[in-house]
This record gives structure tokens, C-alpha cells and sequence, in this order.
């Protein structure tokens, strides 16, 4: 199902002219950025929850995003391996 969106004809023109400069399409550009936007917030969620499951417990803030980090890094890996298949 494709949904359509408004923006405001000025600042697509001026996003699509930076996307363009870079040799990127301004749709595939916005559809990357979303699922970019969507991810953080899931890992901003994990880290939430980490961080209430961790309270009381010996993890520095930058264990905690080391750890975030290579969740994503084998979730991205297992998406990959899902799709060589």
C-alpha cells in the first residue's frame, strides 16, 4: 500500500537538489532516513530497557552503547545471511 505525503514543494525542491548533488535518489533518500529514524528509536528503546534491567549494576553508559551496537550489528548480519540465502 503507498501512502502519499504533502512537503512543502520548497524544501522537497531544496532536498532534492542535495540528494542530487550526492548522485541519490530523493525518494530511496527518504525512505532510507525513515527506517534510519525508526532504528534509533528501537535502539533507544533497548537502551531504555537495559538501562532499567542493568539499574543497580556494574555497566558504564559506553558499555551500554558498545552493547547497542553490536546488537545492531548482528541483527544487521543476521538480515543479510536471511537474504544470501
Amino acid at each position: 500500500m503507498t501512502q502519499t505525503i504533502q512537503i512543502d514543494p520548497k524544501l522537497w525542491n531544496e532536498f532534492a537538489t542535495v540528494a542530487g548533488k550526492q548522485r541519490k535518489s530523493p525518494r530511496n533518500l527518504v525512505a532510507r532516513l525513515i527506517r534510519e529514524y525508526l532504528q534509533e528509536q528501537a535502539d533507544e528503546r533497548l537502551f531504555a530497557e537495559m538501562r532499567r534491567d542493568l539499574r543497580g549494576r556494574e555497566m558504564s553508559d559506553e558499555e551500554a552503547v558498545q552493547f547497542v551496537r553490536d546488537y545492531r550489528r548482528e541483527k544487521r548480519a543476521r538480515r543479510s545471511n536471511g537474504r544470501k540465502s
